[in-house]
């Protein structure tokens, strides 16, 4: 009997003790995450970190600030064949890289020990880039035997503001996992499409600029927000 009363008061204790502990940054803390993507069904399970965070926690009794810097780069290279007809291949290739830089503010919120909300902003700023390379055609969906196409998009570039909020989940200490909301107002010059055709050795080159745009989008950032502090 007493070693039950002793096993139930020790087992209350350390519930007490872990409900009022604080798994959450202090100040001066700073933290670093990517957000982890899934691709399932026909192919394998494929994991992509499709962005890096960095943020340092200024906490104390008048507020509790979080400074933030968010790179988000991508590349892709792609190639493969077009078959038109019996003998009629045409050959592609694809390659496309983007590069976003997020500088912004939170402000954090809640005193569960385990759980952080969060609302704020941040600037963005990016850059892209693409290129269309196919043999045996001139526009790239009839085949013209002995033709090259190249076209290409540079020069464009996006910049804009957005609000933020997200709220991050401590499992255990130094620990998190979060979800992520924004909306941007957003300016973006879509860039300066170059292309050329050689066929029949004439080369044929024209250039175009696509112009621009100004909108809303709203990013749910998909994916799992995996971090530590430090």
């Amino acid at each position: 009997m007493v070693r039950r009363l002793l096993l139930s008061t020790g087992l209350c204790l350390l519930m007490a003790a872990a409900q009022g502990q604080n798994y959450k940054p202090l100040n001066g803390d700073w933290s670093l995450e990517g957000t982890l993507l899934w691709q399932t069904g026909s192919a394998p399970l494929r994991f992509n970190m499709e962005e890096i965070k960095l943020r340092y926690f200024s906490l104390n009794d008048q507020h509790n600030w979080a400074y933030r810097a968010r790179l988000a780069p991508t590349f892709a290279k792609e190639s493969s064949s077009v078959t038109f007809a019996p003998l009629q291949v045409s050959e592609r290739n694809i390659t496309q890289y983007s590069l976003q830089l997020a500088l912004g503010l939170e402000k954090h919120t809640g005193n569960n020990p385990r759980l952080s909300a969060y609302y704020g902003g941040e600037l963005v700023f990016g850059t892209e880039y693409s290129e269309f390379d196919a043999t045996n055609t001139v526009d790239g969906l009839n085949f013209t035997d002995g033709a090259h196409l190249n076209s290409s998009v540079s020069g464009g570039f996006s910049a804009g503001a957005a609000g933020i909020a997200g709220i991050d989940f401590y499992p255990v200490e130094r620990l998190f996992v979060g979800v992520e909301t924004s909306l941007l107002m957003g300016f973006q010059h879509l860039g300066y499409q170059q292309s050329s055709v050689d066929y029949n050795g004439k080369l044929t080159t024209n250039e175009q600029n696509l112009g621009t745009q100004l909108g809303l989008q709203l990013g749910n950032r998909s994916g799992i927000r995996l971090g530590f502090l430090f």
